[in-house]
């Protein structure tokens, strides 16, 4: 049953401020949206072991990436929020992820960044919902 599996990594990705539909202004209180940082973690580092640094620039960028925080409707059934910053932060980035490593889920958002709503549909994003449903 693919449509649970959707529904759940919708809103975690959500959760994360990772997902989002269309498009929004950016948030004018933080001019490095979607600039990776000095503090940027390695790609082969697992999302379960960034460090309070690596967090703020990991969700600095992926929320930039997108836009920047707001609501945003994908078709007439789907709409998601990406949140700010500090809501990104908020999750608990030691289990949401599994064992998906930086560049695993950076490689997917990089891709869908124009189209986010590609998510379930592009490539690139396959290997993320692998690390992360264990699959």
């Amino acid at each position: 049953m693919q449509a649970p599996k959707i529904m759940f990594m919708s809103t975690i990705l959500c959760l994360f401020g990772l997902l989002a539909c269309g498009g929004s202004e950016s948030g004018g209180e933080n001019p490095n949206l979607g600039t990776q940082s000095a503090d940027f973690p390695a790609g082969d580092k697992a999302m379960s072991s960034l460090n309070t640094d690596e967090q703020v620039a990991f969700c600095t960028y992926m929320v930039g990436i997108q836009g920047g925080p707001g609501e945003y409707q994908c078709d007439e059934s789907l709409s998601m929020t990406v949140p700010d910053v500090d809501e990104c932060l908020a999750q608990d980035f030691s289990t949401e992820f599994g064992s998906c490593t930086v560049s695993v889920v950076e490689a997917c958002f990089s891709a869908i960044s124009d189209d986010p709503c590609q998510l379930f549909s592009n490539p690139a994003c396959e290997p993320m919902f692998a690390c992360t449903w264990g699959q």
